[in-house]
């Protein structure tokens, strides 16, 4: 991974099997660099940043020969004075497709078009999701005291998160079946998540940069691996899809994302639909 600047931004991404030595830069097709050890695993992306730090450009080269998924970015286009804030994106290539977001005047996302379908959002007075509405219905939040999100109403199920999410217990609502899933925190790092009773649970653990996921079942084998770029994306997910998402089924990001400004993903992944920033307001 490469980044210029003052406040050094990743320019470009990609894996290698360690066979290839990073300096020698990425490059694909017949004796490239970019390549894995892990079947489907590879990728190989470059961004660029206008003088703010926000990201302008993303390119989702293609490691077969093929055409690259070029993504572009644009900002400030409510006229609201929200230089921070994303407009839209346009994607050209596999995935080709087009997103627009709308904003209220304190930054926070009102609406969202992107392929597949749209969604509308409404806030809490403490800026938090507080519906996230779309063609399939209407997701209700709830939150406790501390602001951590306590209950989630979906349609065709009820999830509640208790001990600060570390439990889940969801009610599918036409049934009446109740299901729960508890995460247990390992010494050293790393996670036991548990859906019953017996061999029911598996272990979770990822990297020091939080770009993968490493599953072993009960017995401490059978690896699986779950990757994620720098940006928080899976390997060649298009833009277009889910510009700006993390992981389903959260609602949209506050504000969306700021492409110059990047969280890094949890050990765990869960609902938890509103980070921290409020781009269309102050940078951070």
């Amino acid at each position: 991974m490469r980044g210029t600047g003052r406040h050094p931004r990743p320019t470009q991404a990609w894996t290698t099997d360690g066979t290839s030595a990073c300096s020698a830069g990425p490059s694909a097709g017949s004796g490239g660099t970019v390549s894995d050890g892990i079947s489907g695993g590879a990728y190989w992306t470059s961004w660029t940043f206008n003088p703010l730090g926000d990201r302008t450009s993303q390119t989702q080269h293609s490691l077969t020969g093929g055409t690259d998924t070029v993504t572009t970015y644009s900002y400030n286009g409510n006229g609201a004075g929200q230089p921070d804030t994303l407009a839209s994106t346009s994607a050209t290539g596999p995935g080709a497709g087009a997103t627009s977001y709308t904003y209220d005047a304190a930054g926070e996302t009102l609406t969202r078009n992107v392929a597949g379908g749209g969604q509308k959002l409404t806030w809490t007075d403490d800026g938090k999701v507080a519906t996230a509405a779309t063609s399939a219905g209407t997701t209700s939040y709830i939150y406790d005291a501390d602001g951590n999100l306590l209950l989630q109403k979906a349609p065709g199920q009820t999830t509640l998160y208790a001990f600060g999410g570390a439990e889940q217990i969801v009610e599918n609502t036409a049934t009446g079946a109740v299901t729960g899933t508890r995460f247990l925190a390992l010494p050293g790092g790393g996670t036991v998540v548990r859906t019953g009773s017996g061999s029911a649970y598996w272990f979770e653990t990822g990297d020091q940069h939080g770009t993968s996921l490493l599953t072993l079942d009960s017995t401490a084998a059978n690896p699986a691996w779950r990757q994620f770029d720098p940006r928080r994306q899976p390997p060649r997910r298009h833009p277009a899809v889910l510009a700006g998402h993390e992981c389903v089924p959260r609602p949209a990001h506050r504000g969306q994302h700021r492409p110059g400004h990047h969280r890094r993903p949890p050990v765990r992944p869960v609902c938890r639909p509103v980070p921290q920033h409020r781009p269309g307001v102050q940078r951070v």
